[in-house]
């Protein structure tokens, strides 16, 4: 199972005061700050750091799977998070995302879905898929465009 005290890593900016004489990096540090409390991922680091030295995203933003947390959030994030990878068998198969709150998990081994309320529920005490389950099957398009994902929904890994 995939505990919560496991995905939560601390991070933390350091901008040194010269930092915020800048409008520019002074409004991004700003929203920094206001998505302190923000369920992310590491995949949001590289374009937080774009964001933070200013430099441009539109070239690269279509392929780039995170947001950058030194702007508003989107309400509809996702994100993807495994134990299993193309490159290391997974000892227990399965994966799973976070959307809205919510933590998702599927066993592959099972083949069930679990959802948490991460936020109600940090311990993972109380499965809440059963009435989840319109959001699990939308977010299943997006879960096959994971190679792994894909595989462990089908039941090929």
């Amino acid at each position: 199972k995939y505990y919560e005290e496991e995905s939560h890593v601390p991070g933390f900016v350091f901008a040194p005061p010269a930092a915020w004489t800048d409008p520019g990096i002074a409004a991004r540090l700003t929203e920094l700050q206001a998505n302190r409390g923000a369920f992310v991922s590491n995949i949001d680091l590289f374009p937080t750091l774009l964001d933070l030295a200013q430099i441009d995203q539109a070239p690269v933003r279509a392929q780039l799977e995170g947001n950058s947390v030194a702007r508003p959030l989107p309400e509809d994030r996702r994100y993807l998070f495994s134990n299993c990878s193309d490159f290391r068998r997974c000892p227990i198969p399965f994966f799973g995302f976070y959307a809205r709150g919510l933590k998702y998990m599927f066993h592959a081994d099972s083949r069930h879905w679990e959802a948490f309320d991460v936020l109600a529920d940090p311990r993972d005490l109380h499965d809440v898929a059963a009435s989840h389950q319109v959001e699990i099957a939308a977010a299943l398009p997006w879960l096959r465009r994971y190679p792994t994902a894909a595989r462990l929904l089908d039941g090929t890994w």
